[in-house]
């Protein structure tokens, strides 16, 4: 079948035709491989050995769509009402030219055809320019239909649409300015709604988010033949797996199939496979996972602080392959691991039996918990009293002014005009001081939300040793706010209208007055430059930053080493055990 696919990437000259001048001899070869995919899929593919050919002189780097893009689109499709539709490009690279001229001599599998000079006419796999060559094949396709791509994440296109089923006049408020949404008549009646329409490309796995998405995808068909699944025939539809991930409708009334609903994300699929192949290794060993474990790791346990004896090559080897399923398996939405995946980490160049038995006690615990989903709500976060009365007064926000000036938040110039329904970042972090026991570095966490969707959460010790809790609080601080920046910026450029400042909380009084009352003094001067990055961005009215007491901080669960029923209560804040 591997050689039915690649027949148009090769074209066999007769037999004793000298090679083209200037093409470089290469060989080929079939490889066989195992997806990471649920099923851990095998597969089969004949390459080229690219590595046999000179560099090329051209580009041969090809980007893909990062993981917060594409929970952002998803909130946005259930806020917005746009469709989702996925489709796969068949054989994608080999639909497009190669950027290398290279030849070989055709093997056995090429039949009576053997020993003839065989030309690659394809951006056949194993070349070092294939990946973006189809890259730009796809990117030329894309400009064609009238997509631009987005500036903060080239693998995002963007086109504005108008949708004349729905004629919409009001107005409303974004940021201090008044809009109408809608676009008008000649005569200056309202027409219809305009939105974006999104396609996300990771490769060959397309996703568009669009009230007309099958057009797009018809469109992309036409050009690119889109793979048709084996059970239904159909060659795109309602995603199912994107990314690795599970993509899901979640009802927020589950006794009514026609009630709102939001897109989520799990990995549950993968983390099934993942655990019965431990356990079938264990079991070879004459052991098996934990029956009972509550937390990824045991009461008390600091992986800094393992004496135990150092691994030998094989189980070295075999603890750095649990690590990487571990870290997809976060990346595919098990942030409940994350801290302990992110602190077994750092021994990968010298683990322990320690190390190895705590990673067999993550799969444990997944076990217990197999079912984890994030879901991109696109609903407001109603906040209780106890949150709104931990602002500044609206006097203390115009006093900023003797202190920093009329700073403004940077908005790009040439950011897209935005539609849709607006968005507000919510965000919570926190700092774990000292919390690495033999260095005595401390850990940063925070997640941020765009309005009741986990966007990003971020685990990681700080590279600087703090002599207080206030200093490891403002780093941490500080550190959000990069985030925070960087996700503003990549909303704007999206076309999404953000609803004021984003909302920040976080758990030490001191760090937090000092980021928000004008007046606040800094006492440690070695903090001076994260103390004035992040009161500046309060006054620029880029966030205002409020106070939440440490047992409802929901970062916690990304600095601090938490018992199983403190865990799960941090996590059922913003994760759902049931994936149904």
């Amino acid at each position: 079948r591997e050689r039915t696919n690649t027949q148009c990437t090769f074209n066999v000259l007769d037999e004793g035709a000298p090679p083209p001048r200037g093409f470089q001899k290469i060989t080929c070869h079939m490889i066989f491989d195992v997806k990471l995919d649920a099923g851990f899929t095998r597969k089969a593919r004949y390459v080229a050995d690219g590595h046999k050919a000179a560099a090329p002189d051209v580009m041969t780097y090809a980007s893909v769509v990062s993981r917060d893009s594409v929970r952002i689109v998803l909130t946005l499709a259930a806020l917005n009402g746009l469709d989702l539709q996925c489709g796969d490009v068949k054989n994608a690279y080999l639909n497009a030219k190669p950027k290398e001229n290279c030849y070989f001599i055709a093997g056995v599998e090429f039949g009576t055809k053997k020993g003839r000079v065989v030309v690659i006419v394809r951006a056949l796999y194993g070349l070092a320019s294939s990946a973006a060559a189809w890259a730009s094949a796809l990117r030329a396709l894309m400009r064609d239909l009238g997509f631009f791509p987005c500036k903060a994440d080239g693998d995002v296109w963007m086109r504005l649409s108008l949708d004349t089923t729905k004629v919409v006049s009001f107005a409303d408020s974004v940021e201090g300015e008044t809009r109408r949404l809608g676009g008008t008549t000649p005569e200056g009646k309202p027409a219809g709604e305009q939105y974006y329409e999104y396609v996300l490309i990771h490769t060959d796995d397309i996703l568009v988010a669009s009230r007309r998405a099958n057009q797009i995808l018809d469109a992309i068909d036409s050009v690119f033949n889109l793979k048709a699944d084996k059970k239904t025939g159909k060659k795109y539809g309602e995603p199912d797996i994107y990314l690795g991930s599970q993509i899901k409708k979640h009802r927020h009334q589950s006794d009514d199939p026609n009630g709102p609903f939001s897109w989520s994300m799990s990995g549950d699929h993968y983390v099934e496979k993942a655990i019965q192949d431990v356990e079938q290794v264990l079991m070879s060993h004459g052991r098996e996972l934990r029956a009972n474990q509550k937390s990824p790791f045991d009461t008390g346990y600091r992986p800094e602080m393992d004496v135990s004896p150092e691994l030998d090559d094989e189980n070295f080897s075999y603890f750095q392959e649990l690590i990487g399923v571990l870290r997809w398996a976060v990346e595919l939405g098990r942030a409940d691991i994350a801290l302990e995946v992110a602190l077994l980490s750092r021994h990968l160049a010298s683990p322990r039996r320690g190390h190895l038995d705590q990673c067999f006690n993550i799969f444990a615990y997944m076990k217990k918990q197999p079912k984890a989903k994030l879901v991109m709500n696109p609903e407001r976060m109603h906040l209780d009293t106890d949150y709104a009365s931990s602002f500044p007064s609206s006097k203390q926000q115009k006093d900023w002014e003797e202190f920093y000036g009329e700073v403004k938040d940077e908005v790009p110039p040439d950011a897209p005009a935005p539609q849709g329904k607006p968005v507000e970042i919510n965000a919570w972090v926190d700092a774990d001081h000292a919390g690495d026991r033999l260095t005595r570095r401390s850990h940063t966490g925070c997640i941020i939300f765009i309005n009741s969707a986990p966007i990003l959460w971020y685990t990681k010790r700080q590279a600087t040793i703090e002599s207080s809790t206030f200093g490891s609080e403002a780093v941490a601080l500080r550190t959000l706010l990069g985030l925070v920046k960087d996700l503003r910026y990549k909303l704007r450029m999206l076309g999404v209208p953000l609803a004021g400042p984003a909302v920040v909380f976080g758990d030490n009084k001191s760090v937090v007055n000092g980021a928000s009352i004008p007046e606040a003094k800094l006492s440690k001067k070695h903090l001076g430059i994260c103390y004035h990055a992040v009161r500046e961005a309060s006054a620029a009215g880029v966030w205002k930053v409020g106070f939440t007491k440490g047992v409802d901080n929901i970062a916690n669960c990304l600095t601090k080493i938490l018992s199983g029923t403190q865990k799960e209560k941090e996590i059922g804040q913003w994760m759902y055990r049931n994936s149904e």
